[in-house]
């Protein structure tokens, strides 16, 4: 029965939660946002805003009154929520929406339940209509996969990197409160049998040898290692029809031709088609938002950060990284004769998907 679900997502409704949080635009994963709009809300959504986006500890009682009990029975069931003895939080989990859906998600350096603008990518891949058997790779939170979901029919199994079981049964339950047919029946593990759909955001940011950058983040010395991981998957589990669904970033010259023959090489024994759609590219400099990603990973991965910063320019000087180059890709089974297609807006657009 989901009624716990549904009745949390009533009352955040009648409450004007989800009103407000769409001011902010769809998706929004600021803090500082949050923290911003809260002195203008009025009491009951400002005391479920602080709970469900701020952290803050909230007597047990309060909550309860607010959302009700099977709705409160719902989150501590999942075991989201953390006692502080008369109180509890959320602790690290946020509750938000992005294209009608409503799912938690998890901030912090690791988080299990990611959720990010690689996400938002992969989400505008998705097919229209059913999909059967679906894969998810490397899932955080699982929102990639709840617009399938709550069009009710098939299944998704949940595979590969650092995840959360129960939020993702709680983030499924959520989609289902209010679509089509019953709770779907998940599977999180690793099967055997063929996909229709395989979904990746791959991590895919380069960590050199003494470096240890967090698992969402990090795809190995070149940043392909998870790249690889997925593709050679994909091989292995797609049906004959299937597709593989994947966003992930590709570090190369700065010389646009240069790095579609990199990307062309690397793929080019796969044994699978492609069509790539390269959304953009960050160039490898102090104040582009990828390469200070970059930069602050390796200086928190520990010790000196400035010695790590510029240990980090040197192997990306090594590897002739000079940009990073964001893409979207749909993957098939190989035919005759082969299809390899590359869409490049490198060039002529800066965003497209940002960090």
């Amino acid at each position: 029965m989901n009624d716990g679900a549904t009745m949390l997502r009533e009352r955040l409704e009648d409450a004007g939660y989800f009103a407000a949080y769409s001011q902010l635009g769809d998706g929004n994963f600021r803090s500082y946002d949050w923290e911003k709009m809260a002195p203008a809300l009025p009491e009951t959504t400002r005391m479920l805003w602080h709970f469900f986006l701020l952290g803050a500890k909230v007597p047990r009682a309060d909550i309860r009154k607010l959302i009700g009990e099977s709705a409160l029975r719902f989150l501590r069931g999942h075991g989201l929520c953390r006692n502080h003895g008369r109180d509890i939080s959320m602790g690290p989990l946020v509750l938000i929406s992005h294209r009608e859906l409503v799912f938690f998600a998890e901030q912090g350096r690791d988080p299990a339940g990611y959720f990010g603008e690689d996400t938002k990518a992969l989400m505008t891949l998705l097919p229209c209509h059913g999909t059967g058997r679906c894969l998810v790779l490397y899932p955080g939170c699982g929102a990639a996969a709840l617009p399938l979901v709550t069009k009710g029919g098939g299944h998704c199994d949940f595979a590969e990197g650092l995840f959360n079981k129960q939020l993702i049964e709680a983030n499924l339950r959520l989609a289902d409160s209010t679509g089509p047919g019953g709770f779907p029946e998940e599977r999180i593990r690793r099967g055997k049998n063929p996909y229709d759909l395989i979904l990746a955001t791959v991590p895919s940011l380069v960590e050199p040898p003494g470096f240890r950058l967090s698992q969402v983040i990090a795809g190995g010395r070149d940043g392909r290692r998870e790249l690889q991981r997925t593709l050679a998957l994909a091989r292995k589990r797609l049906a004959p029809e299937g597709q593989l669904l994947a966003v992930f970033i590709f570090f190369a010259e700065n010389d646009s031709a240069k790095m579609r023959q990199r990307l062309e090489g690397f793929l080019g024994a796969d044994g699978l088609d492609y069509s790539l759609t390269i959304c953009s590219k960050h160039l490898m400099e102090i104040g582009v938002p990828i390469h200070n990603l970059i930069l602050s990973a390796a200086a928190s991965s520990g010790g000196d950060a400035a010695q790590a910063a510029a240990r980090m320019q040197r192997h990306l000087k090594h590897l002739r990284y000079e940009a990073a180059y964001l893409i979207k890709g749909r993957f098939f089974r190989q035919r005759r004769p082969a299809r390899h297609e590359i869409m490049d807006f490198s060039d002529l657009y800066y965003g497209g998907w940002t960090f």
